[in-house]
């Protein structure tokens, strides 16, 4: 069997949420295993939908860039609509696209800060 192979078991997100302990030992509860699940899809739906619309937006104002990502398509897939697994790895263009339009516009921004002078907060803590 695939155990005996030392090959580890792949186990599904739910079937590890089920089985999650706290640092007590605890098992998750019924809201805190939904609550997980919510942050999991709407987090993956809403990144990837920004990523998205971001890169077609970007496709739109550079046209030139456009006609590139349409004639490696047709390249690559022929007459096919859907690509599979393997022509993934042969569209190098698409994914300099993708790539570039996610440094432009991040899908997940991140924003830092840097405390330049000396600041007391209200609860005497200095950072």
């Amino acid at each position: 069997s695939a155990l005996d192979s030392g090959a580890e078991e792949k186990r599904f997100f739910l079937d590890i949420l089920l089985s999650a302990q706290d640092q007590h030992g605890k098992p998750l509860s019924g809201s805190e295993i939904r609550d997980e699940v919510n942050t999991f899809l709407f987090a993956g739906h809403d990144t990837v939908s920004t990523g998205l619309m971001w890169t077609l937006y970007h496709l739109a104002c550079h046209p030139e860039v456009q006609t590139k990502v349409v004639q490696e398509l047709n390249s690559v897939l022929g007459d096919r609509m859907v690509p599979s697994m393997d022509d993934i790895s042969h569209l190098e263009y698409l994914g300099l696209v993708l790539k570039e339009s996610h440094r432009l516009t991040p899908p997940v921004p991140v924003v830092s800060r840097t405390v330049t002078s000396k600041i007391t907060l209200s609860n005497g803590f200095t950072p």
